[in-house]
């Protein structure tokens, strides 16, 4: 409600302190439980860590997303190339938040990571020679209820254009820069380029590409499997995340996927194309080759639910208890 209300640091300073309070709390639950480990994520685990000490209680952390210390120099460079399409007001992670988030790191007894560029910036930025053996993947999954029942994708009648959907906040973080820019040199005959999530660069600038174009700002989760259901390629040539649960997404909805390896796990070559540079030339590079192949469209789009099994709930599931198993819990 503060953050809507347009007050960043009261919103920041309720979030902390509700994390700090329900920290102490959970760390005492485990305690009278004797629970033989709490798992908790990032940003909101310090103070149950803590509180826990080095006891019989394993401390497992879930990181969500990739070190913010690296996000802040990532949205720097960003910002230097692209300053056109960041909203006036930039700010950075706070200290306290990165010194927060490192500390959490090195109190983990096991750190769990929805993807490969996540494990491997922790390794990176933290320069902690025993820091791989407490690391472990673990793939996110998708919500099956929702994405679960999608029919197996049709071919695009002959003529028609390629229908590509651009899913999240609608800004540089995510690579939405790219994207537009790319699109600017395809025929809209050819192509169509639709965008679902809040815009997140200044109006002026998005008014260059708003005529080529779809933007959706928002619909009920409930509506999204239907929007998926309208379009081909899933595009997410993201700079930085954790693991981006809507290629998941796209992946059941029988979506083919352009993404970034940073975007996280799910595109595979015999999915879509897994970015090799992030570039407007590599984006558009990407575009044109799912354009110009209709049948091996389709055969992405076919193969894209199958590797959408591999993050079911129950998988996730099994995946956990490995780890239970590994840590002797």
């Amino acid at each position: 409600m503060a953050a809507r209300a347009g007050l960043p640091s009261l919103a920041r300073w309720l979030d902390t302190a509700g994390n700090r309070s329900f920290g102490r709390f959970a760390a005492g639950a485990a305690r009278r439980a004797g629970a033989s480990a709490i798992w908790g994520y990032d940003n909101c685990s310090l103070d149950a860590f803590r509180k826990l000490g080095d006891g019989s209680t394993k401390r497992i952390l879930d990181v969500t997303i990739a070190p913010r210390r690296a996000l802040n120099r990532v949205m720097a460079e960003l910002h230097s190339g692209w300053p056109q399409f960041f909203i006036p007001i930039r700010r950075e992670i706070p200290e306290h938040i990165l010194v927060r988030t490192e500390d959490e790191l090195s109190l983990a007894d096991l750190i769990v990571a929805g993807s490969p560029f996540v494990r491997d910036t922790i390794l990176a930025e933290m320069k902690d020679s025993k820091l791989a053996e407490r690391i472990r993947v673990l793939p996110y999954c998708f919500d099956e209820q929702l994405f679960g029942t999608v029919p197996p994708p049709h071919p695009r009648p002959e003529g028609e254009p390629v229908k590509f959907l651009f899913v999240g906040g609608i800004g540089p973080r995510k690579g939405a820069h790219l994207l537009l820019e790319a699109f600017l040199n395809i025929s809209p005959r050819e192509a169509q380029l639709t965008l679902l999530g809040s815009l997140d660069m200044p109006i002026a600038t998005f008014a260059r590409y708003a005529d080529r174009v779809t933007h959706i700002a928002q619909v009920p989760r409930s509506q999204v499997p239907q929007v998926m259901a309208q379009h081909d390629v899933l595009v997410l040539p993201s700079y930085f995340e954790g693991s981006a649960i809507t290629l998941l997404e796209g992946l059941a909805s029988g979506l083919a996927l352009i993404q970034s390896r940073n975007a996280g796990l799910g595109g595979t070559e015999d999915t879509g194309i897994i970015l090799d540079q992030l570039t407007v030339e590599a984006v558009e590079r990407a575009l044109l080759e799912a354009m110009s192949d209709r049948e091996r469209l389709l055969s992405w789009r076919r193969k894209a639910q199958d590797r959408a099994r591999d993050f079911t709930f129950d998988r996730y599931c099994a995946n956990i208890r490995k780890l239970m198993i590994e840590l002797g819990i």
